[in-house]
C-alpha cells in the first residue's frame, strides 16, 4: 500500500501544472508528471519493490512526483518516499480477480 504520512509535508510531491502527462524510470530513479495516484502506486510498486502496490493515498487528480534512491537500498527508497510525505506499508489485502476462460 502507499500512504500518505499523516501531518507530513508532500515535499517532492505536487499537484501536476503540466499540459501532458510523462514518465520516466530507470535503476534508482523515477518521475512521473500529471498521473493519478493509482497509476503512480502502481508503478513504483512495480519498479521499485517488484510487487503490485495499491493507493491508499486518498489524493485525487493528477500529480507529479520524482524519486531517486540508490538501487537495491530498501531503506534509501523509503526515505525518498518519506521525502514526498509518502510511505509503503507492506499488508495483505484481498483482491477480487477475474478469470476468462476462452471457449
Amino acid at each position: 500500500m502507499l500512504r500518505c504520512i499523516p501531518g507530513r509535508e508532500h515535499g517532492e510531491l505536487k499537484r501536476t501544472t503540466d499540459a501532458k502527462s510523462s514518465s520516466s524510470a530507470r535503476s534508482g530513479s523515477v518521475a512521473f508528471a500529471k498521473m493519478p495516484m493509482a497509476r503512480i502506486a502502481q508503478a513504483i510498486g512495480t519498479f521499485a519493490f517488484g510487487k503490485a502496490m495499491l493507493d491508499e493515498t486518498g489524493l485525487d487528480g493528477e500529480w507529479d512526483i520524482k524519486l531517486e534512491w540508490t538501487p537495491g537500498d530498501k531503506a534509501s527508497l523509503v526515505k525518498a518516499l518519506e521525502a514526498c510525505g509518502l510511505q509503503h506499508a507492506s499488508e495483505p489485502r484481498r483482491v477480487r480477480k477475474l478469470e476468462v476462460a476462452a471457449k
